[in-house]
């Protein structure tokens, strides 16, 4: 069974290649997605993030502001990795969880979108990493 990991930095191209295998009727799973659910939806992991970073990456409602949260994260090396600490177990866990459904009900490939910021704590869990490198060169 191929288990594929699609890896890269921000806008490389992970979405795009993710559609087309879906399009292909492959199994799919993306990590960007867990975690947008996590921000609107967990709340341990929303007063993890508010105890880590504060106020300031809340909006008015409430709700974790992606925006604010990544220029922390992708501008601080620390910050990225405590946030990393807070979203990664659970991620991993959703991920985990969904290959195996994906195993029992016997798909022949699966292919996850991991998340952009990081690749750690993956070792073994795809068969073939795909890593996308964005083309920066100008036309």
């Amino acid at each position: 069974m191929l288990r594929v990991g699609l890896t890269g930095g921000i806008a490389c191209g992970k979405s795009t290649v993710l559609r087309m295998l879906q399009d292909l009727g492959a199994a799919t799973i993306s990590a960007d997605s867990i975690v947008h659910e996590l921000l609107d939806s967990d709340t341990s992991i929303r007063e993890r993030i508010r105890r880590e970073f504060g106020e300031g990456v809340f909006d008015e409602t409430g709700r974790v502001d992606r925006r604010k949260l990544a220029d922390i994260a992708f501008r601080d090396d620390s910050a990225r990795m405590k946030l990393e600490h807070i979203l990664h177990p659970e991620v991993r866990r959703r991920i985990l969880v969904w290959m195996d459904g994906a195993r029992s009900r016997g798909r022949a490939s699966r292919w996850r979108r991991f998340l952009c910021f990081s690749r750690r704590g993956w070792k073994g869990t795809s068969t073939a990493p795909w890593p996308l490198l964005r083309n920066t060169a100008s036309s």
